[in-house]
């Protein structure tokens, strides 16, 4: 008991004690603010994402603990509920009494640790300027003609909640009876009168069903932070090739990408 005073009575003690309870506090909020779910995006990805970025994960991975757990589904951006996973194939959705729940391809589900939210947004075409953009980034990878544009979309969406809208132009001339040499599918930001090339591929106009085509899939917000996230997603007409999503934020002047790989 006395060597206990006399410990007590150390300086040393009491600066030892003040951090050591400085640093349960620290780690107290750094877990807290540590915060984690899942998300899934039609039956092609599987992420698990925090506030910053998202990994990629193996679909069973998420079976094997959150299967019971309420996912919060938007089917074509409106709010269908909160419904169990299970994957068999392909997401299957069931209520609270275990019936199965009809979901259509088209949508995006999130854990309830998520707390997703579905944007709404709107699409229109390409103004004289925009198009100008295009053309000049298209005359830069030698396409100097293309007869029509399938794809003519612009959305602007102000993503990091500064008062401005970001811009992103979808364009392409994919056609099954085009007579253009090249084919081509471009996906352009424009973010503070900058822009810059996010996707850009470009094939012979025999090669038209390996084109891909790209599409807003959505845009999301998740743990009610101020910036909102674009998915794109990357499809095609035939079974050629593998669709894709693709998460971006904006960064400055860029859409940045916050997706990591398989984990």
């Amino acid at each position: 008991m006395n060597k206990i005073k006399e410990l007590v009575k150390m300086p040393a003690f009491w600066v030892i004690l003040v951090l050591f309870l400085i640093g349960c506090i620290a780690l107290t909020v750094l877990k807290k603010d540590k915060k984690e779910g899942y998300l899934l995006l039609s039956n092609i990805s599987s992420y698990r994402c925090d506030k910053k970025e998202c990994k990629s994960i193996e679909k069973e991975k998420i079976n094997e603990k959150d299967s019971i757990d309420n996912f919060t589904v938007f089917e074509s951006f409106n709010h269908r509920g909160n419904y169990k996973i299970k994957y068999i194939n392909k997401w299957n959705f069931f209520d609270n009494y275990n019936n199965w729940v009809n979901i259509s391809e088209n949508f995006i589900a999130g854990s309830k640790s998520l707390d997703l939210k579905v944007q709404n947004f709107n699409i229109r075409k390409l103004n004289t300027e925009e198009l100008t953009i295009l053309e000049k980034y298209l005359k830069e990878n030698n396409i100097d003609f293309y007869s029509n544009l399938e794809q003519n979309e612009v959305l602007e969406y102000d993503f990091n909640k500064n008062g401005k809208n970001e811009k992103i132009l979808l364009a392409s001339n994919l056609n099954d009876e085009t007579k253009d040499e090249k084919l081509f599918s471009i996906v352009i930001s424009v973010i503070n009168n900058k822009s810059s090339i996010i996707h850009l591929d470009i094939y012979n106009k025999n090669e038209n069903y390996q084109v891909p085509t790209y599409k807003i899939k959505g845009i999301i917000n998740i743990f009610n932070q101020k910036e909102d996230f674009l998915i794109l997603l990357k499809g095609y007409f035939s079974n050629v090739g593998v669709p894709t999503t693709y998460i971006y934020n904006c960064d400055k002047n860029n859409m940045q990408s916050i997706v990591k790989g398989i984990n």
